[in-house]
């Protein structure tokens, strides 16, 4: 048999050949490691990740386990459980446990979110440990072109259906710790609405472990931790306040300009190079229809933003800023600024580039969506302008 680091080491290699791991196998430890709100030598601890992917959660709950004396055999058989809805991620997490153990994991190949989903609980003391999915095909699928406000919401959603099994089973002791990016629905303008509904509902403590990708500038990694038994602690997500005047009273900001998301634009467009197409901020198309996307902002001059985010990190606006011609259309991942001329796009692209403007920016606890809200803290470029 192996030991938990070599098996991880072997699903180290899945990202290389297109299969996602979602976590890395580092920040499953450390969440691990501070979850003190249960007793891991109890032997009738039960542990869910409805969100497994290829396990790595679940493989830093059985490291824990096994430094507190529990059997191998005995974890898997009796002490951990996962779910996926992705048969590929459940295979290959099923391969993974019997590198550990002859026993037969509890895998279940289903969609945690479906309202018909049953487990049969063998438990009356469940700890819910995941990083449930942020964008999935699950959520493309049921609301095809909208799929910008499908995926805004699905981690909540994983929240929430978990939450149900304790009014469904009224376990003894029941407990979640998610581990979910800090988006505009935890932090921000919408903090409020969501925080206060979910400390109602037992969330207690709110940790901040940084920086998602290698040089991120762009959006931090929340641990949220509920317990019906708890007092709320502490939120270490601390927001300012924007400002009374910013750039958003110098400028006019256009969000969501375009009509149509990427996907759409790729099978829509035809490449002539007559219209221009900004879909992201690194990816440009052509066609030969007139005012197909509908882009509101266009017939002037603007700075364009991609509103998607940016995996590697390496750019505050999820890819390169591009002054945009009063003839190009802008895609619905796009906003932009609206200003007067071209040399006048040119001085706001080099001042939203600067380094004053990006040390700000990296410190807003919002996301990388760049909305309104995200773009009140930066001040204005010409005082001036400024009425």
């Amino acid at each position: 048999m192996y030991t938990i680091d070599q098996v991880v080491r072997k699903l180290d290699i899945l990202p290389s050949i297109g299969i996602e791991t979602r976590t890395p196998f580092s920040t499953a430890r450390e969440v691990v490691s501070d979850l003190n709100d249960i007793d891991w030598k109890d032997p009738d601890q039960m542990f869910l990740d409805p969100a497994c992917g290829v396990g790595t959660l679940l493989f830093a709950v059985i490291e824990k386990l096994l430094e507190n004396g529990h059997d191998i055999d005995y974890i898997i058989s009796d002490m951990i459980c996962g779910a996926d809805i992705d048969p590929v991620q459940c295979m290959l997490v099923e391969s993974a446990f019997k590198m550990l153990s002859n026993v037969t994991p509890t895998i279940l190949c289903e969609d945690s979110l479906d309202e018909n989903w049953e487990w049969d609980m063998k438990t009356k003391k469940l700890k819910v440990v995941m990083n449930a999915p942020f964008n999935d095909d699950q959520t493309k699928k049921n609301n095809k072109d909208n799929y910008r406000s499908a995926s805004k919401n699905i981690t909540l959603q994983f929240y929430d259906k978990m939450l149900e099994l304790d009014d469904r089973f009224n376990f003894d002791q029941f407990s979640i710790t998610g581990i979910s990016p800090v988006r505009g629905w935890w932090a921000g303008k919408n903090k409020s609405k969501n925080f206060e509904k979910y400390v109602e509902k037992g969330l207690y403590k709110v940790q901040n472990k940084g920086k998602p990708f290698k040089n991120n500038h762009t959006g931090e990694i929340g641990v949220f931790h509920f317990n019906k038994d708890e007092s709320f602690k502490y939120d270490e997500f601390v927001q300012s306040t924007p400002l009374e005047r910013s750039i958003l009273d110098e400028y006019e900001m256009a969000i969501c300009v375009g009509k149509w998301t990427t996907e759409p634009i790729k099978a829509k467009a035809k490449k002539s190079g007559k219209y221009k197409i900004v879909v992201t901020s690194g990816n440009i198309l052509y066609t030969n229809s007139n005012n197909l996307f509908k882009d509101k902002s266009r017939g002037s001059w603007r700075v364009g933003i991609n509103h998607n985010g940016n995996k590697e990190g390496n750019s505050l606006y999820g890819g390169p800023l591009h002054v945009i011609e009063p003839d190009t259309y802008l895609s619905y991942s796009m906003s932009c600024f609206i200003v007067k001329n071209k040399a006048e796009a040119i001085k706001l692209k080099e001042y939203l580039e600067s380094d004053e403007v990006l040390s700000i920016m990296a410190e807003i606890k919002v996301s990388n969506t760049n909305t309104k809200y995200h773009f009140s803290f930066v001040p204005p470029m010409n005082k001036s302008n400024v009425k």
